[in-house]
């Protein structure tokens, strides 16, 4: 005869279900007929992996170690597959370097913002919790110059608050980027220029093998180019070789065109009749001055070609001049902050280093009028390089400076496929008391409830009653918004009707305020997953899963999809770091933890 009801209450959770002997558990039906047993079999109530579990906990929540996700002003500039773009532009499935994005976060943020500039970089802000990743440098030896040699040890992520600056540079933190060396073959796709509009505006250029050529006609259409409808035109001064060489490099691509000097004002004009060449630019390379930046595949060029359009571009709005140090120094300007950022990352991947900096607004009075020009920004570099920290894999930029200031606006950030990017706390579905246990064993103040009177009226030997209360999940929580740091929910998802689950997340997410790690019984590789609703009959194959309760059993993917609608962050990433902690042989049946962070 089997026991299991049409609706799991209070009452089935007693002490059969905790703490039978063998022989007394709850008894269901197998498909053949035959009647079998089940109950935790736990008189006690006390499980040895609550202690490693509390303490794992103790260690990873702990605010003077965790690294929350933290979030950057919208106007950051992050790098993506297609150059840099600011953050609040970004979309899920765009791809960054190396991952996709699949989700994208926005709030309000009144608090504390961390400046840190870096050696040659633009500085950023950042939450205080946002973790970057820093190395510090550590001499070992003497060159023949007896000069020191050192090493670079990459120490991990640092909350921002945490990064150091130091005038000796063996006690300052350094930010770090990766080298990006792979190279490719890239053909430039050029568009079918309209018949109806074209007007013999240039041939069919179909798809082209990018080379130096081609590279040294975009770096003088970024430095001097503009789209005068199907017409590429590039505004000189008095440069006639300059013009030669335009006209030279868009003639050996087939293309025709001509110079000539302007009437009403001085310099040269120097047009390139290419509806195709035109539309091309204009898409991949920007329209106007503020928005123009380097084409989407530029990380991934020949650094021959890379080298060819950065010299075409120093040529149009750029300076060079010999150093006392018999150096040349290198600097190019423009009022499109993207294309600064891209060509200093283009810099790097050819060994150089450059150093950025802005130019802040400028009034200035020109017969009789004021005029407000537009910010600049710069880039210069010497060659050959003085110095600069780099090993196989990174560069090192050390920090500068740091400052803290006040903000009141909108912050963002993003969650990607590699994730590159406490107390009190209460615990749910708490059974007899031994995690609240051990938790308080570990110093954390910890609150439990559960659904079972037998479980809260019996707890196990050490755990007091007034750390533990009598409630329903399923109706409205005894505690004010955001009471707990932290809420754990263990064995807990599975037995809550698939009707029940919005209003219990709800309540869950209310009274917490940052941190909910849940361990969820999921379906097993053999079995397939099941949704049993209050009032119906539990068909007799499934009587062996839900004796214990079990009234929605679903794939992890499942619970991910379900958490990612709402207004949280999943971190796998702690995830993996409570797996770390923790012996394998106490969580061999704890195959889905997830760990959410509340915005």
């Amino acid at each position: 005869m089997t026991e299991i009801p049409k609706v799991f209450t209070s009452e089935y959770y007693d002490r059969r279900y905790f703490a039978a002997h063998p022989g007394e558990g709850k008894r269901y039906r197998r498909p053949n007929g035959t009647i079998g047993e089940w109950s935790y079999y736990n008189p006690s109530g006390r499980w040895e992996g609550c202690w490693p579990v509390a303490k794992a906990w103790k260690e990873i929540f702990n605010p003077k170690n965790l690294l929350d996700v933290g979030c950057v002003p919208p106007d950051t500039f992050v790098l993506t597959g297609d150059g840099f773009k600011e953050i609040r532009d970004i979309k899920v499935g765009d791809r960054l370097v190396g991952s996709i994005v699949i989700k994208t976060f926005r709030r309000r943020y009144k608090g504390k913002m961390i400046y840190i500039k870096p050696r040659f970089l633009e500085g950023m802000y950042f939450t205080p919790e946002h973790p970057i990743l820093v190395a510090r440098k550590s001499q070992y030896g003497y060159y023949r110059s007896r000069k020191w040699k050192f090493k670079w040890d990459i120490i991990g992520f640092k909350r921002a608050d945490e990064v150091t600056y130091s005038r000796k540079y063996y006690e300052s933190d350094y930010v770090v980027i990766p080298k990006i060396k792979e190279e490719r073959n890239i053909y430039l796709n050029f568009p079918m220029p309209d018949p109806k509009h074209n007007g013999g505006h240039g041939r069919k250029l179909g798809s082209q093998l990018l080379d130096e050529t081609w590279a040294r006609i975009i770096g003088w259409y970024l430095a001097e180019g503009y789209i005068d409808g199907r017409i590429v035109c590039f505004a000189l001064g008095d440069e006639p070789e300059y013009a030669e060489e335009i006209l030279n490099l868009c003639k050996s691509k087939g293309l025709n065109g001509k110079w000539k000097y302007r009437k009403k004002r001085p310099g040269i004009l120097v047009r390139i009749y290419s509806a195709s060449l035109a539309k091309w630019l204009k898409e991949n390379c920007g329209r106007g001055a503020k928005n123009k930046h380097l084409p989407p595949s530029f990380l991934y060029w020949k650094k021959n070609i890379l080298k060819a359009l950065i010299d075409a571009y120093v040529k149009g709005d750029g300076s060079i001049r010999t150093l006392k140090s018999k150096r040349k120094m290198f600097k190019v300007t423009s009022v499109s902050k993207r294309l600064i950022k891209e060509i200093q990352l283009a810099l790097l991947k050819l060994g150089i280093v450059s150093s950025f900096y802005e130019e802040k607004k400028r009034k200035r009075r020109i017969d009789g009028r004021v005029l407000e020009e537009n910010v600049c920004y710069n880039l210069t570099w010497t060659i050959p390089q003085p110095y600069k920290y780099d090993d196989e894999n990174y560069y090192y930029f050390k920090v500068r400076e740091i400052k803290v200031i006040d903000y009141d606006g909108e912050v963002c950030n993003l969650q990607t496929t590699n994730e590159v990017y406490m107390t009190p706390f209460i615990v749910h579905n708490c059974g007899r008391g031994c995690f609240i246990k051990a938790a308080r064993d570990y110093g954390i103040e910890a609150y439990g409830f559960d659904f079972s009177r037998f479980a809260i009226e019996n707890p196990m030997p050490g755990c007091k009653k007034e750390w533990l209360i009598l409630h329903d999940a399923t109706k409205p929580w005894p505690w004010d918004d955001e009471s707990f740091d932290m809420v754990v929910a263990l064995d807990f998802w599975e037995h809550i009707y698939i009707d029940d689950i919005e209003f219990v997340y709800s309540e869950m997410y209310r009274v917490c305020r940052k941190w909910m790690f849940f361990e969820i019984a999921i379906v097993n590789g053999y079995e397939r997953g099941y949704i049993l609703r209050k009032g119906e009959p539990v068909p007799i194959e499934l009587e062996a899963n839900a004796v214990s309760g079990h009234v929605t059993v679903q794939p992890r993917e499942f619970w991910e999809e379900f958490f990612e609608s709402r207004d949280v962050f999943i971190r796998r990433d702690l995830e993996q770091y409570f797996r770390a902690l923790v012996p394998e042989e106490y969580l061999r049946n704890w195959r889905c933890i997830i760990v959410l962070e509340k915005w």
